[in-house]
């Protein structure tokens, strides 16, 4: 007899929307995690990132620009503990909402180490010993872990990753970002903000690649007002250990020095030791958990989502993910499908938003489309605020008018864009 309706591996936001959706249809539910704060990913890094910006905003007087002739103060003696306090504290919040969350709909949360022995039973291995369970369903959450290539596969107090930066103990004079996705983006500005000398390496052409190229554009302009320095189109390829940091090499023949190195070039699986092979539980070509259309793994019992299967990296996406795994899994409605169309937010400064198609994807495939563009500075909004660069994009079907796609950069972005997905 099965011990749990459904299993759930992993306490981030893919999990805890599974275990909510089969607990709200009167399964037996449990919450498997290795750490007691739950809440995955986002609580752990996510969160913090953006208690961190909003902290670095606040206290660099971003929001209190110099309009009309005032000039706004700020103090300079901000400590790292109490420039990271926020950023932990909405991490907690989160982490206590979740288990909060799981109480509400009876589901047994339990921290062990999970990992399959067969197609059929889990080893779950914690603090009272090992346990052997054998669910009806399993559904796999354990989310992502920065990733490494070499040069950077290496443990030192000067080599940062999105996890470890949460754990600095001194503002960094100089800083290396080496990645122009959001993730790097993110970071180089509110170092910049905080005074330190930036420097963001791009192995591609343009930062944010996925972006709209003409919103890229821009914030690359915001940036570099900043007075962050970008590089693209050059790669780090050698380092070499300095008195204060790292030197790096890159393949186009640069030499570049900094105290502090932030490695941002993507997320891998957490596997950890779940031995998914011990399931029949394939991985793809970049060692995600290979799905279906309905989340199913290759094995017809078990399924995933979240960061562990690939793509955006976001946690709403991943709650929805998480949500239709579990109608598919257990047959509670018909076969459900993730909106083609998710909104994204990047907390850059200032922060960039889109939803739909880019200009680029549009010419690609050949569509007839017009362009709407809406300048903040001359909104009367924008002028007040003094917000110099923001803009709104949207295209069109020139037949039509249908929105296709709409991209926004500058305060409120995440809001501005909201409104254009419903």
């Amino acid at each position: 007899m099965a011990d749990y309706d459904l299993l759930v591996i992993g306490a981030g936001p893919a999990g805890e929307k599974a275990a909510a959706q089969a607990a709200y249809f009167g399964k037996k539910v449990a919450l498997v995690d290795r750490n007691f704060e739950l809440g995955g990913t986002v609580a752990k890094t996510a969160l913090p990132l953006k208690g961190m910006r909003e902290t670095a905003l606040y206290v660099k007087g971003f929001r209190q620009r110099s309009l009309h002739g005032v000039e706004f103060k700020v103090a300079e003696d901000l400590s790292v503990d109490g420039f990271l306090r926020r950023g932990r504290e909405v991490g907690r919040i989160m982490s206590e909402s979740t288990r909060f969350n799981m109480q509400r709909h009876g589901v047994d949360c339990i921290q062990a180490e999970a990992a399959f022995a067969d197609r059929d039973r889990i080893l779950l291995s914690g603090a009272q010993g090992v346990r052997v369970v054998s669910p009806k369903i399993v559904f796999l959450a354990p989310g992502s872990l920065p990733f490494r290539p070499p040069p950077f596969d290496i443990d030192h107090p000067a080599l940062w990753d999105s996890d470890t930066v949460l754990s600095m103990s001194k503002f960094p004079d100089s800083m290396l970002v080496v990645g122009g996705g959001a993730v790097g983006c993110e970071y180089a500005c509110i170092f910049a903000a905080l005074g330190s000398k930036v420097t963001l390496v791009q192995s591609e052409y343009e930062i944010l690649p996925f972006a709209d190229r003409d919103i890229s554009r821009v914030l690359r302009r915001a940036m570099r007002e900043a007075k962050i320095e970008i590089i693209t189109n050059d790669r780090v390829v050698g380092r070499e250990p300095v008195e204060s940091g790292f030197r790096w090499t890159t393949s186009a023949g640069r030499t570049l020095d900094a105290e502090v190195t932030l490695c941002a070039i993507g997320r891998r699986c957490s596997l950890g030791s779940l031995r998914l092979d011990n399931a029949g539980v394939e991985l793809t070509d970049r060692s995600f958990i290979k799905v279906d259309d309905d989340f199913r793994t290759t094995n017809p019992k078990i399924f995933a989502g979240g960061d562990a299967i690939g793509g955006m990296g976001l946690s709403s996406l991943a709650m929805e993910q998480g949500r239709l795994a579990i109608i598919n899994a257990l047959q509670l409605d018909e076969k459900a499908r993730v909106a083609k169309v998710v909104p994204t937010g990047i907390w850059t400064i200032p922060e960039v938003a889109m939803v739909g198609e880019t200009e680029d994807q549009l010419r690609k495939r050949g569509a007839s489309y017009v362009i709407g563009t809406a300048m903040y500075r001359t909104n009367p909004r924008g002028i007040i605020i003094g917000e110099d660069l923001g803009q709104l994009k949207c295209l069109f079907d020139r037949e039509n008018r249908r929105l296709l796609g709409a991209h926004c950069l500058g305060e409120e972005s995440c809001e501005v864009i909201a409104t254009a997905t419903t």
